[in-house]
C-alpha cells in the first residue's frame, strides 16, 4: 500500500490574516477555502491537510484551521497575532482597512468555542524576544481556562 501524504499549507500573512477573511466573512467562506486548497499541489479533495501560519499567517491559521477543522489534521501557529489590534505593530495603515465585518473574526480565539467539538490538534509558540510573547502568553491562559486543549 503506498504511503499517505501529508499536506502542511502556510498560509500567508496579510491576505489570509485579514484581507481573505474579510472575503470569507461576506458570505463567500466556501469560495475561500477552496482557493487555499487549489494552491496547493498534489491536493485532491481527500487530501491529509495540516495548515500552519507565521505572525500574521498564524493568525489565519488558527483562524481558518478551527473554522475549517473537519479539513484539517492539525493547526499551528508561530509567533502569532492574537488579534487585529496588534496589527498596529507591523502596518502603517489605519486598522480600519482590516477591520472584519463581525467583530469575532478579529480573535481566532473567538472562534474556538463554536468548533471546540470538532477542533484538530492546536499548537502555537513564540520567540521569547518576539514582540507578540505576551499576547501569545496570555491566549495560552485564556485557553487553559476555557478548557481548550493545545501545546
Amino acid at each position: 500500500m503506498p504511503a499517505e501524504r501529508l499536506i502542511v499549507r502556510i498560509v500567508d500573512a496579510l491576505f489570509t490574516c485579514f484581507h481573505g477573511l474579510k472575503w470569507a466573512t461576506s458570505g463567500q467562506e466556501g469560495l475561500f477555502f477552496a482557493a487555499l486548497v487549489e494552491e496547493i499541489d498534489g491536493a485532491e479533495a481527500g487530501s491529509l491537510l495540516f495548515i500552519a501560519g507565521l505572525s500574521m499567517g498564524g493568525f489565519g491559521a488558527l483562524r481558518i484551521g478551527a473554522k475549517y477543522s473537519g479539513r484539517f489534521l492539525g493547526i499551528s501557529g508561530h509567533s502569532s497575532i492574537t488579534c487585529l489590534e496588534q496589527m498596529k505593530l507591523f502596518v502603517e495603515e489605519d486598522l480600519m482597512g482590516y477591520a472584519q465585518e463581525h467583530k469575532v473574526d478579529e480573535d481566532w480565539l473567538s472562534t474556538f468555542p463554536q468548533y471546540r467539538g470538532s477542533l484538530p490538534p492546536i499548537r502555537f509558540d513564540c520567540g521569547i524576544d518576539d514582540n507578540l510573547v505576551e499576547y501569545n502568553r496570555e491566549r495560552h491562559r485564556k485557553m487553559v481556562k476555557q478548557e481548550i486543549p493545545h501545546e
